[in-house]
């Protein structure tokens, strides 16, 4: 925590702890500046927010009082931030089938999870018993969804020869 050492006198880490328990200084109040010191180095949110929650677990090592719903109230942290994702296209999925054309296994477990948009997990996990070929279905056990909750769903055509074969 540079911040806390510009900020407190350069007093040694050690000693600062020991103040802290002391209660010669406010946890949240350190956690904020702490949190402010990041902001204005211009940190990423979502490394700041992490920064800021291992700072936060380090003085409950050091047992400190910090109450979860206080640090919370208390500490300003920027909201969390999630990558926005692109789907693949379907020329890119053309070019990585048509490159795998040797490996038959490859081909069928990749037209699989692009046609039914199932986890690798769960295409790994098809049987033939979970797969009607006359009704054009394909089941997914429940053991190997995420939601543990067993499912059905209509195959394509280019699926179904695919298994086939």
């Amino acid at each position: 925590m540079p911040s806390v050492y510009k900020h407190h006198n350069k007093i040694p880490f050690d000693e600062f702890i020991q103040q802290v328990k002391q209660e010669k200084h406010d946890p949240y109040d350190v956690l904020s500046d702490f949190a402010a010191y990041l902001k204005e180095e211009k940190t990423k949110p979502n490394e700041l927010r992490s920064k800021v929650k291992r700072a936060y677990k380090f003085l409950r090592y050091c047992e400190i009082e910090v109450d979860l719903d206080d640090f919370h109230d208390s500490v300003p942290l920027p909201r969390q931030e999630f990558p926005d994702f692109e789907g693949t296209e379907k020329q890119q999925i053309v070019e990585v089938l048509e490159n795998c054309a040797g490996n038959m296994r490859l081909k069928t477990g990749l037209i699989l999870m692009a046609a039914m948009g199932c986890r690798s997990v769960e295409a790994c996990a098809v049987r033939l018993s979970d797969i009607d070929f006359d009704k054009g279905q394909l089941t997914f056990r429940k053991e190997y969804t995420k939601m543990r909750i067993q499912r059905t769903r209509p195959m394509t055509a280019e699926l179904a020869k695919q298994l086939q074969l």
